[in-house]
């Protein structure tokens, strides 16, 4: 069956949008009152969702673990014409990684195994190369085993194929890099911890991460795998014009890489019972969000199931999650304790958009409007970047203030086009200002965001600076 993509007639409407931080959250974890709504951030949601190529997404806000907002949009059933509902539950995919490793540093605490045991000692049968693979390289994916889910496709997590048939599919191809050497995304690494899982805890992967996990930190929402849709907005993927249905995940064919299933709500409570230390000490579970060390000394901004970056200067952790018919996307904020979650049921729905947008009204700091300019920026410094800027994209002079790769762009008939749509921005420049600057990386960079008010408007400029040289630029319009 094929459902025509009916944006406007699926979508909520005013009131129904407006749950954005409503107090009650429709969950009982939800705090007793929340932030009054932001009727600007909830029409701006439904602008982004109604681009997010998905018949309906749903959102959560959570402050210092626990759930403060929702919004939803669009639907949850295409075929019952059912409105999406902030409750419903979604296959969460990847984002089941992170439940994975602390599942299995559960068991390291309780003496069962250790993160530098071969998985060879907990799963038989593997391949030869395989067996000295630790557990703590295929929790950061430097393991170097092949990726089965490049092979089969999301079509496999609705079949019933098992561990034999996930294995089969990879076990001929050579390792991707010597262990420990390198990092390669890999869905077959968590699987193989979920058999060690089992191995170690004496029961299937399913139950022992209802009773480690979803128990204790009361998910009662929460289960291993799709079947049977309970409480669940339904899965699709995009067909033609429309959306086509798409089976519920098998949790068989997927486990630990990413068979659960949850919600907002739920996830309000996962999070808030790792910062307590309901799951593990705070320490251990500090550890599954640590850059993961290569053999050669360097390090990965991956630690277990989660990835370490920054947006606009600001630590980030995060990940996503994509299914056949669902995708997810988490963000969040330590030092400010905030994080946004969002849930689209399309396999190829988009949430970058979605995410950002309510990041940078929900987290201190995102958002380059509401930045006052920098007392103490040093004006000759300022001067030197808006020469920079226009050394690279106005061209024809000198480019004595730019890296080698930035001269590239500067004289490059392959950037000409975008020098083009650039140049009225930098050429009319009125208004140059610092409003924010940090470290990038340990080569000594610097990020430096500049607010530039020109004829064309205004535009935030990042530029990054290694050993004096302007090296890398970027432009927001908020």
């Amino acid at each position: 069956m094929i459902f025509p993509n009916i944006k406007q007639g699926m979508r909520h409407a005013g009131a129904a949008t407006a749950m954005f931080l409503a107090a009650a959250c429709n969950s009982a974890s939800a705090p007793v009152s929340a932030p009054a709504a932001d009727p600007a951030t909830a029409k701006a949601f439904d602008s982004l969702a109604e681009n997010a190529a998905a018949p309906g997404v749903a959102a959560g806000l959570y402050e210092n673990g626990a759930l403060v907002g929702t919004l939803s949009w669009g639907a949850a059933d295409l075929e019952t014409g059912k409105l999406m509902d902030p409750g419903a539950a979604f296959e969460i995919a990847s984002l089941s990684k992170h439940m994975t490793a602390v599942a299995v540093l559960k068991l390291e605490a309780g003496g069962k195994l250790s993160r530098t045991d071969a998985i060879g000692d907990h799963v038989a049968g593997l391949p030869e190369s395989w067996r000295p693979i630790t557990l703590h390289q295929l929790l950061s994916h430097t393991g170097g085993v092949p990726d089965y889910e490049a092979v089969v496709g999301f079509g496999f997590y609705e079949t019933g194929a098992g561990a034999e048939d996930v294995l089969a599919s990879v076990r001929e191809m050579p390792l991707d890099f010597e262990p420990g050497a390198s990092f390669h995304y890999s869905n077959t690494g968590y699987y193989l911890l979920s058999l060690a899982i089992e191995n170690a805890s004496g029961m299937s992967f399913a139950r022992y991460i209802e009773e480690a996990i979803f128990t204790p930190a009361d998910m009662t929402q929460s289960r291993v795998g799709g079947s049977g849709r309970r409480g669940m907005a339904a899965g699709y993927k995009p067909a033609g014009e429309g959306f086509a249905p798409v089976g519920p995940i098998r949790a068989e064919t997927t486990l630990g890489a990413g068979a659960v299933v949850s919600t907002l709500a739920d996830w309000g409570k996962w999070r808030t019972a790792l910062r307590a230390g309901a799951l593990l000490p705070r320490g251990l579970a500090d550890e599954t969000v640590s850059p993961s060390a290569l053999a050669d000394g360097s390090s990965v901004n991956y630690g277990y199931g989660m990835i370490i970056d920054q947006f606009r200067g600001e630590p980030r952790l995060m990940h996503t999650g994509q299914s056949g018919g669902f995708v997810s996307r988490w963000e969040y904020y330590p030092e400010t304790g905030r994080g946004v979650m969002v849930f689209a049921n399309s396999g190829e729905g988009k949430l970058g958009a979605v995410a950002k947008g309510l990041a940078l009204s929900f987290v201190p700091g995102l958002d380059y409007g509401a930045l006052e300019p920098v007392a103490s920026a040093d004006a000759s410094e300022t001067a030197f970047a808006l020469e920079a800027l226009r050394q690279a994209v106005l061209g024809g002079g000198a480019t004595d203030h730019l890296a080698e790769g930035m001269k590239a762009f500067a004289v490059s008939e392959d950037y000409a086009p975008l020098r083009a749509a650039l140049s009225p921005s930098v050429a009319t420049v009125s208004d140059f200002v610092l409003i924010k600057a940090h470290k990038v990386g340990d080569r000594g960079a610097v990020r430096r965001v500049y607010r530039a008010r020109s004829d064309e408007g205004t535009l935030y400029w990042e530029l990054t600076f290694v050993d004096g040289e302007l090296s890398g630029l970027n432009w927001e319009d908020s």
